[in-house]
């Protein structure tokens, strides 16, 4: 087993906390980052889609239960995320910086732009495009420095196979057993 048996029970006890209490006060222009968008993209790309769907569940859960919009957005999109990182960490595991950059912004561009699309089918919550072009485009890139930053610092850290990230090398096989190294 790999080690990380201490890390679940750490980010599942803290993540929902730090950015309930700590974030609002780390706002740029009235955006914050999502630190359980980028612990599921962090859990996922490094251990693999289980993992990053065990975790993407499990944080997806604890959002929708300590928050007051539809129960199971964001247990079906972290979910995904946790999916997609793992995907991605299989097949493509020594991404360099600026391409995690542009896939964090993305991901979370996407998980945001389909959290206020269901959210608007549920309640008028507003119109979309004003809301993408103002706080979703800034939450995105918000969350993607922090990302990229964390990648920065815990992506020579943790165990992998393969190449580490951020060695410039954009594709590499990655922990696909089948693929030559």
């Amino acid at each position: 087993m790999k080690k990380r048996g201490f890390l679940y029970p750490v980010v599942l006890l803290l993540i929902v906390p730090v950015q309930a209490l700590l974030l609002p006060n780390l706002t740029l222009f009235g955006a914050s980052p999502d630190l359980a968008l980028i612990a599921i993209y962090l859990i996922g790309f490094h251990f693999g889609e289980f993992d990053g769907v065990f975790m993407g569940m499990a944080l997806g859960f604890l959002l929708d239960f300590f928050s007051v919009g539809a129960l199971g957005v964001n247990f079906l999109l972290c979910s995904a995320v946790g999916l997609t990182a793992g995907l991605l960490g299989r097949f493509f595991l020594g991404m360099g910086l600026a391409v995690n950059f542009a896939i964090v912004f993305l991901i979370s561009l996407v998980q945001d732009g389909a959290a206020y699309l269901l959210l608007n089918l549920v309640s008028e919550v507003g119109g979309f495009f004003s809301a993408f072009t103002g706080h979703l485009l800034l939450q995105a890139g918000y969350t993607a420095a922090l990302a990229t930053v964390l990648f920065h610092f815990f992506g020579r850290r943790l165990p992998q196979g393969g190449a580490t990230l951020g060695e410039g090398v954009l594709f590499t096989p990655g922990r696909n057993q089948g693929a030559p190294k």
